[in-house]
């Protein structure tokens, strides 16, 4: 199942953006579940974006913060992506 989705980075994620995509702005991507009847879900962008999963402190998704990278996402979703974030 292709779906396209909103996707938005972290200035310090900007490395892993596609090419052409404007620093700070969203920009879209075309996902495909990997089986036939799964769904595409927030760990499957970190994924292709190349990201490693540990550097990611925390994913919005339309808004809402989700701590599970397993969420399903649907055609139109914005996700936007943190890294871990630490103070002292």
């Amino acid at each position: 199942m292709k779906m396209k989705i909103q996707v938005k980075l972290f200035p310090t994620l900007k490395g892993h953006a596609p090419p052409g995509a404007a620093e700070g702005e969203r920009f879209p991507l075309e996902m495909e579940a990997v089986c036939t009847g799964e769904t595409v879900r927030v760990r499957d962008v970190i994924l292709r974006l190349r990201i490693p999963v540990e550097e990611v402190g925390m994913a919005i998704v339309n808004g809402n913060i989700e701590k599970d990278l397993d969420l399903p996402l649907q055609e139109g979703d914005v996700v936007f992506l943190s890294p871990l974030v630490s103070g002292g």
